[in-house]
């Protein structure tokens, strides 16, 4: 199963900002780049990402629920990419159990 495939896929970025900054919202997921990972249950998974190039110091925070045993799994590819743009992991295949 790809990442792509997992329900909720792709997360959306929590918050909207100040227009003045030239950043009103955190922008979709293939245009932000994976910050870090914030924390990891079976209920949601929260991490950051950077957005706007880079012009901004704001970090939407993104919670993906409901991955339940999958979330530790797909924390780990976040991991594996960061600094890469979040849809580009859409395309990984999330490992088997063993």
């Amino acid at each position: 199963m790809k990442v792509m495939e997992l329900p909720g896929w792709p997360p959306e970025g929590a918050g909207s900002f100040d227009p003045l900054d030239g950043a009103t919202f955190a922008g979709t997921a293939d245009t932000v780049y994976i910050e870090r990972i914030i924390r990891v249950t079976p209920d949601v998974l929260m991490f950051s990402c950077s957005f706007n190039d880079g012009k901004t110091d704001r970090h939407p925070v993104y919670h993906w629920n409901h991955l339940g045993d999958t979330a530790p799994k797909v924390e780990k590819i976040l991991h594996d990419n960061i600094g890469k743009i979040l849809l580009s992991v859409g395309t990984i295949d999330v490992p088997e159990d063993d």
